[in-house]
């Protein structure tokens, strides 16, 4: 089975998607899938599909981008299925953002599209309430990111102590929050004076200015890092010597960032909307300057072998529910589905009122050379 992912960008830099992408991608082909990538800038090696005869998927991530239609144009003219994960911007708060384009576009072209998918895919069951109340019909699949923990290597917190945050700097992330309840708890905390909060991202919509400039009024300067996009080798550092990850988020699908701490042993702050329960990984505070305060005393307070146990049970939450392996088993399973050569997965739901799947078209693979 040949799958070919469309997203605008593989750019690491550029947002959690991309790197969700390149991992499932490289693992799909691990387990015996074809697959590869078509970005604005890659186009897919037809020439190798077409000469396989194989048997086609296309699966796209993401909404608004206007090769989408092209894609979906190109679907239709084979005769591929495909599926639509839009990565938590369907949810009200990403709705809210420019609302009458994208009333436009799903009145049009892009309401197209996810009406004519085969299935819809969602990260959490969240985010499949909100599909829902978009497409009411929709068939729609829940399937977490996953993460690759094989290189990563247990931690040991370091002697410098300090929060990490990691992420689009985007007013959505609730970090003039986050920074106002870490200059709350600096205040007023005797252990405080020695911790420090790294933020690492690039900046969306002018955001940063507004978060240096709030830096300066609290009288931070020398307590808060704007450390830029960081990714790759230096990013595993940087997770490596955090004392913990702070993502007190107003709105998420599921956040990358959570998985890739756990996976490197590091216990969490988090917010309800990241729609995961920390499940003693971590310390739930709501996007609230006082809450987080609260939860940043509570983390501070707790001895060291105290933080590394939080942090080994969230790497044993990414080992058991967030593998990439497990993962990519799952989306074939759906790609066999959509495809017509396999049953309907336990973990896609029907519109409301169908009890059974709908009858897909089979789309047979090809004979194979003995």
């Amino acid at each position: 089975m040949h799958i070919t992912h469309v997203t605008p960008s593989l750019d690491l830099s550029g947002g959690g998607v991309a790197a969700v992408v390149q991992t499932l991608a490289q693992q799909q082909s691990a387990i015996g899938l074809s697959a590869e990538v078509q970005t604005r800038r890659l186009r897919p090696n037809r020439a190798r599909d077409i000469a396989a005869g194989s048997l086609r998927v296309m699966h796209m991530h993401g909404l608004w981008d206007p090769m989408f239609p092209k894609a979906a144009l190109e679907a239709a003219l084979s005769g591929t299925p495909y599926v639509v994960s839009p990565h938590g911007m369907l949810e009200a708060a990403d709705l809210a953002k420019s609302p009458r384009k994208k009333r436009i576009a799903l009145a049009t072209y892009q309401g197209q599209i996810l009406r004519r998918a085969t299935c819809l895919h969602a990260l959490t069951e969240a985010e499949a309430h909100d599909i829902r109340q978009v497409f009411p019909r929709a068939k729609i699949a829940v399937i977490p990111n996953g993460i690759r923990l094989s290189n990563i290597k247990n931690r040991a917190e370091c002697s410098e102590k300090y929060i990490l945050y990691l992420g689009r700097l985007n007013r959505k992330k609730g970090l003039t929050e986050l920074i106002s309840g870490f200059a709350q708890w600096a205040t007023s905390n005797t252990q405080a004076p020695c911790w420090t909060l790294k933020i690492a991202g690039w900046d969306e919509g002018g955001h940063l200015l507004e978060l240096k400039k709030q830096v300066a009024t609290e009288g931070l300067n020398s307590r808060v890092h704007f450390l830029g996009p960081i990714t790759g080798e230096a990013k595993s550092a940087l997770l490596t010597g955090a004392a913990a990850l702070a993502l007190t988020s107003h709105s998420e699908g599921l956040p990358l960032a959570i998985l890739e701490a756990w996976a490197h042993g590091l216990p969490v702050i988090l917010s309800p909307a990241c729609n995961i329960e920390p499940e003693g990984a971590g310390i739930m505070a709501t996007p609230d300057p006082d809450a987080i305060a609260a939860a940043l005393a509570s983390l501070a307070d707790l001895p060291p072998e105290a933080r590394a146990a939080m942090g080994a049970k969230g790497r044993h939450l990414v080992a058991e529910r967030y593998g990439i392996e497990a993962i990519s088993r799952q989306f074939r399973d759906l790609y066999h589905w959509i495809a017509g050569q396999g049953p309907c997965p336990d973990f896609v739901t029907l519109p409301p009122g169908r009890s059974v799947p709908p009858t897909v078209e089979p789309h047979p693979e090809p004979a194979r050379s003995p």
